[in-house]
Order: C-alpha cells, then sequence, then structure tokens
C-alpha cells in the first residue's frame, strides 16, 4: 500500500519513460508527507499544488526545502472543502 503521490508518480514515470517531471503538476489534497517530498524531489516535479496544509505530518514541518528548488508551490486551494472532505473520509475509515 502506497500513498497516491507516489501511485501517481511511479505511473506518470512510466507513462512518459522519463525520470524527470519538470513539465508535470500533482495536485492533491492534503500536503504531502516528506517521503512523497522526497519522491517529488528526486523527479523534480515541476508543480505541487496542495489544498490544506498538514501542521503534524506534512514536509514543510520537518524540512521546508524539501522539494526541488524550481519546483513551484501552491497551496490553500479549495482549502476548506478539501478540509470537509478528508475529515467525511476518515470519519468512513473508523
Amino acid at each position: 500500500m502506497a500513498h497516491a503521490e507516489i501511485l501517481a508518480i511511479t505511473a506518470a514515470l512510466e507513462y512518459f519513460d522519463t525520470k524527470y517531471l519538470d513539465s508535470c503538476s500533482i495536485y492533491v489534497s492534503l500536503e504531502p508527507c516528506p517521503l512523497c517530498a522526497s519522491a517529488m524531489q528526486l523527479t523534480r516535479i515541476g508543480k505541487l499544488i496542495y489544498s490544506a496544509s498538514d501542521p503534524k505530518n506534512g514536509y514543510s514541518k520537518y524540512i521546508p526545502s524539501l522539494l526541488h528548488p524550481k519546483t513551484i508551490v501552491k497551496s490553500g486551494i479549495m482549502e476548506e472543502k478539501s478540509i470537509e472532505c478528508l475529515k467525511k473520509f476518515f470519519e468512513n475509515k473508523r
């Protein structure tokens, strides 16, 4: 079992038959964890867009500069809606 970001990155690498994703963007509802951010750094993801920050487990809590220096980061897009969806998702998991 893997995080969705890892699955998406792996699929994109295979689809484009490359080791760098500098022309690609990844959209996620929650700030990536350090492991996922590291994968984005290694593949030089072009743009990361995430809705809600993750103060407990997000990469920026641990290593804010973890992403590749050229990666464009945008956050807070539809944040309230994403938080609501995440809460419902995890309530259903319990």
